[in-house]
């Protein structure tokens, strides 16, 4: 099964599409196949399940029963297209379209199909408009953090616009009156990370000992333009002249903490210190006593009986930090 998905090699430069072939009884025949030794025929076709997506499947015949073999199917796409290769021996090729990577690429499989008539169901062009819509949609919620805050207002406004367009156009002018974001004017070693726990510093700061990422001790800007819903220069006006909330320190635990420190840290009394120190939980349950002598059997038995029991000890050796003296 020759399949062919790059679209930089996108052309219908000495092809012949192939069309109608959708089932086994409506197969394109390739009357000379290689069959081991011998020469026999193969069938190609494309199965279109019901929500649209197509799969190739092709299946050779038996030259010594005359019966076809077990077809073989490819995996599912949005769409495909046989074609003959008159550049390669009139190899019988196909075109694999997946419309799920970027409204860059969705466009060139777009254009190629509407340059060559090639048909498409009313199915495959509501996937496509959908996901278009989709990445449209979310275009600025990875990419935020490379605006300042008034070019992302810019953007969110083309973004509002394209979807509009894109709402009112029909399939053959799906991509007119579409707009191209605003390039970012943030360089992206100085970019917040989306996931909002880090700043971004790049990876090659950290690899080469340079500063770390730091905490986020509230939300950026740029989050709250994206929360907040913020779409003119007078609402980020008035979110820029809001007072700042005073930032909440976390109590931080000192290197060899008192038991006072340490239940200021955890929130833990000190009873419950003293209890997680014995390796106890909140109740007094008793621990079972290891037998001094015992076989694999009773090992086993030990320690399904033990785990349990076994509470934070093995992370806090009270003792060992001299706490309590």
């Amino acid at each position: 099964m020759n399949k062919n998905t790059n679209t930089n090699i996108m052309n219908a430069d000495n092809k012949t599409f192939l069309f109608n072939h959708d089932s086994q009884e409506t197969a394109y025949i390739i009357e000379s196949y290689p069959y081991g030794r011998e020469r026999t025929k193969k069938a190609i076709w494309i199965e279109t399940n019901k929500k649209g997506e197509q799969r190739e499947v092709y299946c050779t015949l038996n030259p010594k029963s005359n019966r076809w073999n077990n077809a073989k199917k490819s995996t599912y796409a949005d769409a495909i297209y046989l074609y003959k290769d008159h550049s390669n021996n009139d190899f019988i090729k196909s075109y694999h379209f997946s419309f799920r990577y970027s409204n860059e690429e969705i466009k060139k499989y777009y254009d190629f199909i509407r340059e060559n008539n090639l048909p498409i169901s009313d199915k495959q062009k509501s996937t496509m408009k959908y996901v278009v819509q989709l990445y449209t949609a979310t275009a600025l919620n990875y990419t935020y953090n490379g605006y300042k805050p008034e070019t992302l207002i810019k953007a969110r406004q083309t973004v509002k616009e394209n979807m509009k367009a894109i709402k009112e156009n029909d399939f053959d002018n799906l991509f007119n009156g579409i707009q191209e974001l605003p390039p970012q004017d943030i360089p992206e070693t100085e970019q917040e990370s989306p996931f909002r726990s880090t700043v971004y510093k790049g990876i090659e700061n950290i690899m080469q000992g340079k500063a770390e990422p730091q905490p986020i001790k509230k939300d950026s800007i740029q989050v709250q333009i994206m929360n907040k819903n913020i779409n003119t220069i007078e609402e980020l006006n008035a979110l820029l002249q809001q007072p700042e909330e005073p930032e909440t320190i976390e109590p931080e635990t000192p290197e060899n903490p008192t038991r006072e420190e340490l239940s200021t840290a955890t929130g833990l009394s000190t009873e419950q210190l003293r209890n997680y120190n014995r390796g106890k939980a909140d109740s007094d349950r008793p621990q079972p006593e290891e037998p001094e002598q015992y076989n694999d059997h009773q090992k086993q038995q030990f320690t399904e009986t033990q785990e349990p029991e076994v509470y934070a000890e093995e992370i806090y050796n009270m003792e060992s930090l001299n706490l309590f003296n």
